[in-house]
């Protein structure tokens, strides 16, 4: 979900029940549901729970989540270097400093294509097209070849190598 779109959660478009968030005002103004994973669906119902069923449930705004993401990266910066002196090791110059929260839209889109189809993680990501899906999505060659491996063509493929290694067993000479 975009920034805007997380700080304008309405409660009455919360439905904890099934796990979903309705999204009516959206960057390219299409109304969309974004499925809740089970850790978001849990924060979510412990921080409205004794809240009003109406209304925003942040009261801040896009900035306020920006100014809080980077204090946060500035503290798991100090984090980080802390430990690498624990470790006698050099700090990665580059670590924590450029991670925008936008960022994190890229990751979570990239670990949701594990999960759903293409036209699917379109929809879920508010992308109109499949083109604008891909700015998001970066697959990495190993999850793929997993992902390959436990489909219907893979399992297929690795019972098929099985079924042939135990004809060429049964092949080959015994030893005296």
């Amino acid at each position: 979900m975009r920034r805007s779109e997380v700080v304008g959660i309405q409660r009455e478009h919360l439905d904890l029940m099934h796990g979903v968030v309705h999204l009516p005002h959206t960057k390219n103004g299409r109304a969309r549901d974004v499925p809740l994973t089970p850790r978001a669906r849990e924060a979510l119902r412990r921080w409205v729970t004794g809240k009003p069923m109406r209304g925003r449930i942040f009261t801040m705004q896009p900035g306020s989540v920006t100014r809080a993401f980077i204090r946060a990266r500035r503290r798991a910066r100090l984090r980080y270097e802390g430990i690498c002196r624990q470790h006698g090791r050099r700090p990665n110059a580059a670590y924590f400093r450029d991670l925008r929260f936008h960022d994190l839209r890229h990751e979570g889109t990239s670990q949701l294509a594990t999960v759903f189809q293409i036209h699917e993680l379109a929809k879920v990501n508010g992308n109109v097209d499949t083109r604008m899906l891909l700015r998001y999505y970066h697959p990495h060659g190993r999850e793929l070849a997993q992902k390959l491996a436990r489909s219907p063509l893979g399992r297929k493929q690795l019972e098929e190598m099985r079924r042939e290694r135990e004809i060429e067993l049964e092949a080959m000479p015994m030893a005296a």
